[in-house]
């Protein structure tokens, strides 16, 4: 390529600099910072107007970020008590996440710019918690079947992620899950098949929570497994878990109406961008190593010997490559109890989303610094082969690069950080219950409930709360 006449080149490189300007002007915000309105009116409870806001979003379902997009419809809906519109886009983001295929333009454009400029598939986590939502949204219709498929659904998946994402110490089983399904087979009546999903969740939490994010052993969890135990008439089973417990089943709450309350407190953290400095040496075989001291990480780039100083590598002494991390939201709330009929019932903490969703990106960290790096590569010969013909063009690409390099800051941010859960006897019919939620201050808000149970059966209900309001 050559460009000749000084006005010419001139108005060629104040082209490229205003583009260079707008892109960054346009791409420098965090997802969460161009979602502001929606965010504001979201946290502050106001999902009328949340749904509006994402209603007039003309990419809304279409664009790149569509899947986040049914995610944010789904969860408002579903917190505006019409579950049968949530679980429509839910289930959109379910067959949208389960039948993607990346195309060839979205891996290019994602190497030569940025993850942002490609469509956005979700982290697993966040896959995971659509087929949540829509056992939530069944369960509080008494839909206890269709509740069962989405718990199956998310353990499929789960499975299925393990097969991607090898080697020990990372997130691959859910307690919450297996939780979740024992409380859909309880309210159903099937209580053997209860107690196996609940006895599930109790080796999770205490192998992988343990080990993973030292989360204790739900108390609640305990009684569930003993009450099914019992009702289930595994006596042996029953003996085994009270030694192991250290409690004895109370059977006086047999044959009760009751209610397992779920609640889903605060909001989940959102993805800002940081950056990694890497020191570039020419190895041996024809490799380049990106070295990272401070962490201990190396990757190694392989460029053949003979083309080594043909791909703009040899002129990199130091680089940095942006990838994306979690900052926590830490809730206001920070514990909880339900009172009914005169009795006080401790919320458990069930599901710590905000460190599910830190472990699952700590999970693909490598693969994230390993493409981020690939990037860097591709820019930087890309710009020395411009060079070749025109030096200042050259270094146009180059600084186009830098600016360019940014982090995917997309994630689901309407999920809550943490999940609470007890179960609570009640009468039949017509009860109000209270939520008494503890600031880590000493601050308590109530919110009483009205909750309706027929006689003898189990129901299951969610309630959310964002902050002091």
């Amino acid at each position: 390529m050559a460009f000749g006449g000084n006005n010419r080149w001139k108005r060629f490189l104040e082209c490229v600099l205003t583009i260079m300007v707008s892109a960054l002007i346009s791409t420098c915000q965090t997802y969460y910072q161009k979602n502001a309105k929606f965010n504001q009116a979201f946290q502050q409870g106001r999902m009328e107007q949340a749904e509006d806001i994402l209603a007039k979003d003309k990419k809304g379902e279409k664009g790149k970020d569509r899947l986040l997009y049914y995610f944010n419809m789904g969860t408002v809906n579903s917190l505006e008590g019409d579950y049968d519109l949530s679980n429509v886009y839910f289930e959109k983001a379910y067959l949208f996440a389960e039948d993607f295929h990346k195309n060839a333009a979205d891996v290019t454009s994602s190497l030569l710019v940025n993850p942002k400029v490609s469509t956005y598939y979700g982290e697993k986590h966040e896959v995971l918690y659509i087929n949540y939502y829509k056992a939530i949204n069944y369960l509080q219709q008494a839909d206890y079947e269709k509740a069962l498929v989405e718990t199956r659904r998310m353990n499929l998946r789960l499975q299925q992620y393990n097969d991607r994402y090898k080697g020990e110490g990372k997130f691959k089983r859910d307690a919450f899950i297996h939780l979740i399904m024992g409380m859909a087979y309880e309210a159903s009546g099937e209580t053997n098949d209860a107690f196996i999903a609940f006895r599930n969740a109790l080796e999770i939490y205490q192998t992988d929570y343990k080990r993973l994010f030292n989360a204790p052993v739900p108390e609640q969890l305990k009684e569930d497994i003993l009450r099914t135990a019992y009702l289930s008439n595994l006596w042996e089973e029953l003996g085994y878990y009270e030694k192991e417990f250290g409690m004895t089943f109370d059977k006086k709450s047999i044959g009760e109406s009751s209610m397992f309350f779920l609640w889903q407190n605060g909001l989940g953290p959102v993805k800002d961008e940081t950056s990694l400095t890497f020191t570039v040496v020419k190895g041996s075989g024809g490799v380049v190593n990106f070295n990272n001291s401070q962490m201990g990480l190396t990757f190694p780039f392989p460029v053949s010997s003979s083309n080594y100083h043909n791909s703009g590598l040899e002129d990199l002494r130091v680089v940095r490559i942006a990838f994306p991390k979690y900052i926590e939201r830490r809730p206001f709330f920070s514990g909880g109890t339900i009172v009914a009929n005169g009795k006080q019932y401790q919320l458990n903490k069930a599901e710590n989303v905000n460190a599910v969703a830190k472990q699952c990106l700590e999970d693909r960290m490598l693969q994230e610094l390993s493409t981020s790096l690939l990037r860097v590569a591709i820019k930087q010969a890309a710009a020395y082969a411009v060079s070749q013909q025109n030096e200042a063009a050259g270094m146009a690409v180059s600084v186009a690069g830098a600016i360019s390099e940014q982090a995917d800051t997309r994630n689901w941010q309407t999920l809550p950080h943490t999940i609470f859960y007890t179960r609570v006897p009640l009468q039949e019919g017509e009860n109000i219950v209270q939520l008494n939620a503890q600031a880590a201050n000493g601050a308590t808000k109530s919110y009483d409930l009205q909750v309706i149970v027929p006689k003898g059966r189990t129901i299951i209900k969610s309630f959310s709360t964002f902050g002091p309001k």
